[in-house]
């Protein structure tokens, strides 16, 4: 019996959006190509030795992420983490898991690299958990490993950089096993909204990426096999001091590269000063900017 159950937003901040705002963000969910695909790698490889210095609410993310997770300990002998970046997360995922063999993969070939060398060292340079954390250079919706190998699949903000979620989701449904849990979290709908909207307003190119609605999730995991699922969305509104800070923490993330409708030509001066004094009209009484993040959390199980 199908069991799809979707819960209310969740606000850990709250402002109004404009109209122009909402007619922005409802765009169609754009598919990535392979070039995409490279930029994106390279875009994380690069970003690898300093994205924890800004991940402070990608690791809160993540942590609500595996709080939804229901299987008891002895239950999980084998997960991935899809997606698993620098490992900071990998790595505690296998605490929570001690039992477990623990892969990290990652499309990024720098953020493999730091992972194998910053996880899993003690304080005498000596790798602890060696034996069972190991990580894996790989396309999420290309995985290389045979079905049902695992009893849990965990992705926090990573499968937004699919070329096909429902191709990522088909793969985590096939390396599962029986009952074994989906739970991945990504930006939806709306997320950067104030960004988009400003952008809007200064040129025609795309330099927000678009994301997929509460809705298009749900029918995904459907298509890709899943019986049950829990839905939670969060909306979470960053401030910044200024637009400039904004787009550094989003460079140093990694998460500048726009995909599908890509920016054809450099953007000139006279573009960003508009984008900026768009972005001002969004100022709150607090002097801060606000920056949206729709975050759609997930639980499935086959």
């Amino acid at each position: 019996m199908n069991a799809f159950l979707s819960s209310s937003h969740e606000h850990s901040s709250s402002h109004e959006k404009s109209d122009e705002m909402s007619a922005v963000s409802s765009k169609a969910e754009e598919s990535l190509t392979q070039s995409d695909k490279k930029a994106v790698a390279s875009s994380f490889s690069v970003a690898a030795a300093t994205y924890e210095s800004v991940a402070g609410m990608q690791k809160n993310i993540a942590t609500r992420l595996l709080s939804m997770q229901t299987l008891s300990q002895d239950k999980v002998s084998a997960l991935f983490d899809v997606g698993c970046g620098t490992g900071y997360f990998t790595q505690t995922l296998s605490q929570h898991f001690p039992s477990s063999c623990v892969t990290g993969v990652d499309l990024a070939e720098g953020m493999i690299a730091y992972a194998k060398k910053h996880n899993g060292q003690n304080e005498n340079g000596q790798y602890e958990n060696a034996d069972r954390m190991r990580w894996c250079c790989a396309d999420a919706e290309s995985l290389p490993y045979a079905g049902e190998v695992v009893d849990l699949v965990f992705s926090s903000f990573a499968m937004q950089w699919c070329s096909s979620l429902d191709v990522a989701l088909a793969e985590c449904y096939r390396v599962l096993r029986p009952s074994g849990q989906l739970v991945f979290s990504i930006p939806g709908q709306g997320t950067l909204a104030e960004l988009e909207c400003s952008w809007a307003a200064a040129d025609d190119e795309t330099h927000v990426n678009t994301f997929a609605s509460q809705q298009a999730v749900q029918q995904k995991l459907q298509n890709a096999g899943f019986s049950q699922a829990e839905i939670v969305t969060q909306t979470i509104v960053a401030k910044y001091k200024t637009v400039r800070e904004l787009t550094v923490e989003l460079k140093t993330l990694g998460a500048q590269t726009v995909t599908g409708g890509r920016v054809k030509s450099l953007t000139g001066k006279t573009a960003l000063k508009k984008m900026i004094h768009r972005y001002e009209q969004f100022r709150e009484t607090d002097g801060m900017l606000p920056a949206t993040y729709e975050v759609i959390y997930v639980r499935a199980i086959k």
